[in-house]
């Protein structure tokens, strides 16, 4: 591995206004629907159910549920036998609803928060619309449930109560899925705790056997057998980190993953954490370029350094041969940054969240060519969260990802802990 050292000095979101009117990049408008945490049943005819009772209490020809949070929203169930072509109308007046509450409009035309709406393909709009919120367990609104009709309408022949009962429906449904899969999830927590531990005794045993073996203490051995005792050695290897970041995974979700900060230096970490992955980059013939700039910090030495050791790592590993990683930090008023910078295919847009998921990667398909548990980026921003830090990831300027670790000033750090 080659590392250079160098010394340094030091998309619009939709939101909703008051009078429902959609605009385009108001940060500091409050996006009424706020679920961060909504599952779909995974039957979706028992949504269905929902909207079709809603279309004949009603007598109207569209009805849809719709979720949603700051930022989209997105219909889980439609039914629409005149006209197909208003789904899209009704998501932004979904806003409206959130916004509102329960309400009914004989004709939007004659409304004003309605009027500047688009016509719809088709040359249909929704001109008499019922909708009221959708509220998760803890009270927030996730949603909405609407009703509609391309005519006008005097009032729709049920009055609002049967829709708030259609509303409770749909809640008991989407508390229903939580419940499952929160069941589900506990279910695979245990299960991965328990064959973790099973693991790592065994592993740890392998491991011990292999690198004696390779130290020769069974005596002199030809080329081959050694190339399939390395082999078996680098993937003993990673199996011992996979069993070591779903332990430390669980107890960090668990709160029961404790850290032990101390006074160190930014150039000491990125140091450590290099020599951590000399092998992989040596291997895998990629230059770290380092550019440290001295900065004080008061963090878990160990626990920060395998977080930059699974950036450099990660880097390493998406990089093409004889392609540089960079390793930069820097200081700002929110404290230290460490950038990781890869030449790589980068990180999709799309997958900038999903990456941070447990068992997620940046390509789904089938012919993902990179390995990977899933489980070190999501280890990795719980431990800087943790430290009261942060980690994102961005496009890097001339290609490639850049992940960015924030870790807040010693001073701070002290005061916090």
């Amino acid at each position: 591995m080659t590392v250079t050292l160098s010394g340094r000095a030091a998309g619009p979101i939709l939101t909703t206004s008051p009078l429902g009117r959609p605009g385009v990049g108001d940060s500091s408008a409050h996006h009424p629907l706020q679920g961060t945490h909504v599952l779909v049943p995974r039957h979706p005819d028992r949504l269905d159910r929902v909207t079709r009772s809603a279309t004949r209490l009603f007598g109207a020809p569209f009805a849809m549920v719709s979720l949603g949070d700051d930022a989209r929203q997105r219909p889980i169930s439609t039914i629409a036998a005149e006209a197909p072509s208003v789904a899209a109308e009704l998501t932004w007046l979904a806003g409206v609803v959130a916004t509102a509450g329960p309400f009914e409009v004989a004709d939007l035309d004659l409304d004003p928060r309605f009027g500047a709406r688009s016509t719809v393909a088709g040359g249909q709009r929704i001109r008499a619309y019922a909708g009221t919120p959708l509220h998760g367990g803890d009270g927030r609104v996730v949603g909405t449930l609407g009703v509609g009709d391309v005519r006008p309408r005097v009032c729709f022949p049920a009055p609002p109560v049967p829709l708030a009962d259609l509303a409770g429906w749909v809640e008991a449904e989407l508390a229903r899925a939580d419940d499952l899969a929160s069941a589900l999830e506990r279910m695979k927590d245990e299960f991965l705790a328990t064959v973790s531990h099973e693991l790592r005794t065994p592993l740890t045993s392998v491991k011990g056997a292999l690198s004696l073996a390779l130290a020769g203490v069974m005596g002199d051995m030809d080329d081959d057998v050694r190339t399939l005792l390395e082999v078996g050695l680098e993937n003993t290897d990673r199996l011992v980190r996979l069993v070591s970041d779903i332990l430390d995974l669980e107890r960090l979700l668990g709160g029961q993953l404790p850290l032990s900060p101390t006074d160190t230096d930014a150039g000491a970490l990125v140091a450590a954490a290099i020599d951590s992955v000399r092998t992989a980059a040596d291997a895998a013939g990629v230059i770290v370029d380092v550019e440290v700039e001295p900065a004080g910090l008061f963090v878990d030495v160990d626990r920060t350094v395998q977080v930059l050791g699974h950036l450099v790592r990660n880097a390493i590993l998406h990089s093409p041969p004889r392609g540089v990683v960079t390793v930069a930090t820097t200081t700002s008023t929110e404290g230290v940054v460490f950038v990781v910078t890869d030449q790589g295919p980068g990180v999709p847009p799309e997958a900038r969240t999903r990456i941070f998921e447990r068992f997620a990667h940046a390509d789904t398909t089938d012919r993902r060519e990179q390995p990977g548990s899933g489980l070190g980026l999501p280890l990795a921003r719980g431990l800087a969260e943790q430290q009261g830090g942060w980690l994102d990831v961005a496009s890097a300027p001339a290609g490639g990802a850049s992940f960015r670790l924030t870790l807040p000033p010693a001073i701070r750090s002290k005061v916090d802990l």
